[in-house]
């Protein structure tokens, strides 16, 4: 009897110790399917932020493809930006003097950013010209991958921080500016948030000429 109770008893405790190791085994497996996960996660969502770098890159090559191709007055928006916003999160936001500016801010995040140094307060005059401009202001469902796309803003506006000649070539110096407003259709951690913004100034090669206060001609220089 008392062999059979010590053989029940080690039966027991080798089933506990299995059932436990299961368990461990188990808690295992889940640690490191979640840990997985979350690494699958954060490069998915590393491979969003690289698309839309790029594709920030992408759109200011665009513009400066167009000189070559149509010149440099085709560096213009082909209408003018609409809509207003009271968030940060919508690039209208920066718009000014009904939607004839842009401010070129410091810190597009914070609404009570001061302007980029150089820059006009009151916002650069935007440069449109429904005729020959041929930069789109707004481009929507632009794809970033893994299925999460974005609206694109362009901004053409006049750099005050830079005056080639006055009074006729003072838009000869324009400053590009892009910004992607991914979507959250998910709202999960892959998802990218925004807005993003990327910044260029393009002058004409051939700077445009004024007349003199004298009444000779006065040619403007490159920079």
């Amino acid at each position: 009897m008392t062999c059979r109770a010590h053989l029940r008893a080690d039966a027991g405790i080798t089933v506990i110790e299995v059932m436990f190791a299961m368990l461990v085994s188990t808690l295992t497996v889940i640690a490191t399917v979640a840990l997985l996960t979350k690494g699958s996660e954060t490069t998915v969502s590393n491979v969003r932020q690289v698309r839309m770098t790029q594709q920030l890159r992408d759109e200011i090559e665009q513009v400066r493809r167009i000189i070559p191709q149509s010149g440099f007055s085709a560096v213009a928006l082909s209408s003018a930006p609409t809509g207003s916003a009271t968030s940060t999160a919508d690039p209208s936001f920066w718009l000014r003097s009904s939607n004839t500016r842009f401010v070129i801010a410091q810190n597009y995040s914070n609404s009570s950013s001061a302007v980029a140094s150089g820059t006009n307060p009151a916002g650069e005059k935007l440069i449109v010209d429904p005729t020959a401009g041929q930069i789109s202001p707004v481009s929507t469902n632009v794809s970033l991958g893994g299925g999460q796309t974005a609206t694109v803003y362009r901004f053409v506006t006049e750099d005050s921080q830079t005056v080639l000649c006055s009074p006729s070539c003072v838009d000869d110096s324009r400053r590009i500016t892009i910004a992607i407003v991914p979507s959250n259709p998910n709202g999960n951690s892959t998802d990218v948030a925004g807005p993003f913004y990327l910044s260029t100034v393009i002058t004409n090669s051939v700077p445009s000429s004024s007349v003199s206060g004298g009444g000779g001609l006065e040619l403007g220089l490159p920079l």
